[in-house]
C-alpha cells in the first residue's frame, strides 16, 4: 500500500510561471541531496498524464540557498498552460517500489 505525503502547494507567482518555480527552504529535505554542490536533476511524474518530467533543482551557491526548480520547469508551464495563480503541489507517494515525487495541478479558482 503506498503512502501519499505532501511536500508543498503554492500559487504560482509571476516569477514561477515566467521563470522558475521558488520552492519552500524546508521542503528541500524531500528531494535528493545536493552532496555539496548546487544543483541536482530530479524526476517528477504528471499526476494527470503519467508523463515524467525532469527538472533541475538549484541552490545560491553563496548566501541564503532559496532553491528553484530552473531547467524543464518553463517547458511544464507552457505545457500545462499554467498560469499567475494556478495552484500546484507536490508530494511523495512511498510504496514498496520506493520513493516516488509527483505533481499535482489544480484548477484555477
Amino acid at each position: 500500500m503506498a503512502v501519499r505525503r505532501m511536500i508543498f502547494s503554492k500559487k504560482l507567482s509571476p516569477t514561477d510561471t515566467l521563470k522558475r518555480l521558488a520552492i519552500p527552504l524546508k521542503s528541500m529535505e524531500s528531494f535528493p541531496r545536493l552532496c555539496g554542490g548546487h544543483e541536482v536533476e530530479i524526476m517528477v511524474i504528471d499526476d494527470e498524464t503519467r508523463q515524467p518530467w525532469t527538472f533541475v533543482c538549484t541552490i545560491r551557491r553563496k548566501g541564503h540557498p532559496k532553491p528553484v526548480l530552473s531547467k524543464g520547469w518553463r517547458a511544464f508551464v507552457r505545457s500545462k498552460g499554467l498560469q499567475l495563480g494556478d495552484k500546484v503541489t507536490f508530494y511523495h507517494r512511498i510504496s514498496q517500489d520506493g520513493i516516488k515525487v509527483f505533481g499535482s495541478i489544480f484548477p484555477r479558482s
